[in-house]
């Protein structure tokens, strides 16, 4: 018996019906729906085409609905993109402006009040290396120690801060609800920090009505 599973990632090249189709032919077990892009209509219309199509090839393949989770993402940029070099000072301040030459915003307000001098900011899967100088809680001065081309709405990664419980955010409770509708096999929570975060989400399918629903805890963070 095979125990290791496939799981592939449903995308705008991987939506079709053929596409579909040709992933389970080639011994895809599990699609994956990344909940932190698009609506739930269009997630709708997917896990019903997957549906279809492996009820059609005879086959049972799985859903994992992964949840978006907490983000902490770069805002908006006048220039839609901003050039880092090593040695710059820049700024990150809460808010939902856009951002130019030393200071962008982030709309994550708890990032200003949770690091320290000294901690290591990474941009963009770590792309991009920052030492934070200091804070005054409602933004912070750092410097680029890795630069590089900055675009907009990028990923923030503060490893080793402690940042304030968030457990399912709002729109992770209403996606959660929706996948449960749905269907879906299992559910990923994103940015699990402590067995908290999985007794929330344990309450929440509770209630929604599938007690039982595999929850899968992505470790994401050194905590």
């Amino acid at each position: 018996m095979r125990h290791t599973k496939i799981i592939a990632t449903i995308g705008p090249a991987t939506s079709s019906e053929s596409a579909i189709r040709d992933l389970i032919a080639s011994g895809v077990d599990i699609f994956r729906l990344n909940f932190s892009h698009g609506t739930t209509a269009t997630h709708g219309e997917v896990i019903e085409r997957i549906r279809r199509v492996a009820h059609a090839m005879g086959k049972h393949t799985a859903i994992l609905q992964d949840l978006g989770g907490p983000k902490i993402r770069t805002g908006t940029l006048r220039d839609k993109t901003l050039e880092l070099k090593d040695g710059d000072t820049l700024v990150i301040a809460a808010g939902d402006f856009a951002g130019e030459r030393g200071r962008v915003s982030t709309t994550y307000g708890d990032l200003a009040r949770s690091v320290r001098k000294g901690d290591t900011l990474l941009i963009d899967d770590g792309r991009i290396e920052l030492r934070v100088e200091d804070s005054d809680g409602q933004e912070l001065r750092t410097v680029v120690v890795n630069g590089g081309i900055l675009s907009e709405h990028k990923g923030i990664n503060a490893p080793g801060v402690p940042l304030p419980a968030v457990g399912l955010t709002a729109k992770d409770a209403e996606d959660l609800k929706f996948g449960v509708k749905m269907g879906v096999d299992f559910i990923a929570l994103s940015f699990v920090q402590s067995a908290a975060d999985l007794r929330q989400a344990r309450e929440a399918v509770a209630l929604a009505g599938a007690p039982h629903l595999p929850l899968i805890a992505k470790l994401e963070r050194p905590e």
